[in-house]
């Protein structure tokens, strides 16, 4: 017998479509929000982020955030794997532009150098001719510029272009890691407010073009 739908039935199944369809949207909604600012996982039109893709940039921002606060590894690889923490094609050229500027100015793209260069002779975005010293706060915009939204990303972008600009080694005595703490907290701090503030066109695009001078800078004779 085929079942007989009453009154009370319809009005069961209509509140639970309406329930379903509100739930995707709501879902798509979300999707774009984690999404919208990348060029690789999703569009911002509700492609939900994967789970293994959410992963992967998490793991590449832990790596990150461990290597601006030992200040080892290599700038360059710093750069691809930011690139992967935000699943942004231009975030990551702007992030492997900011290393090739650490490595024109202080001959190697090592984390390690960088820190060292910077216990000897000061901070970088104060010490040094004015060009060099104008690259390193150009690397450090580009970073900042390509921050997307996303705590772990702000994290991660935030304490490496707080490291391209007054990053000595922890091991430096209370002067050094004072600094760093610092820096930190207006890296991290400037990251999120731009993350947040600007809007992601204009900020990719200006990340871009703070790498490209970063390196000429950096390279400046």
């Amino acid at each position: 017998m085929r079942p007989r739908w009453g009154p009370r039935s319809t009005s069961v199944v209509r509140r639970a479509r309406a329930a379903a369809s509100a739930f995707g949207r709501e879902g798509g909604r979300e999707g774009g929000r984690e999404t919208g600012a990348s060029g690789i996982a999703g569009t911002g039109s509700g492609a939900a982020l994967l789970p293994t893709t959410f992963l992967l940039a998490r793991g590449a921002a832990a790596g990150v955030v461990a290597m601006a606060l030992t200040s080892s590894g290599d700038a360059l690889a710093a750069g691809v794997l930011l690139g992967l923490a935000a699943l942004d094609v231009a975030a990551g050229a702007a992030a492997v532009l900011a290393g090739l500027a650490v490595a024109g100015r202080w001959g190697s793209s090592s984390l390690g150098a960088l820190a060292g260069g910077q216990a000897v002779l000061g901070p970088a975005g104060w010490t040094g001719p004015a060009a060099l010293a104008a690259s390193s706060w150009a690397a450090s915009a580009a970073l900042v510029l390509a921050c997307p939204p996303g705590r772990f990303r702000v994290v991660a972008f935030g304490l490496t272009a707080a490291a391209l600009v007054a990053g000595p080694p922890l091991d430096g005595g209370a002067a050094a890691v004072a600094l760093r703490v610092v820096a930190a907290v207006a890296g991290v701090a400037a990251a999120a407010f731009t993350a947040r503030a600007v809007p992601r066109p204009a900020a990719r695009r200006g990340a871009v073009v703070a790498g490209i001078v970063s390196v000429a800078l950096a390279f400046t004779p």
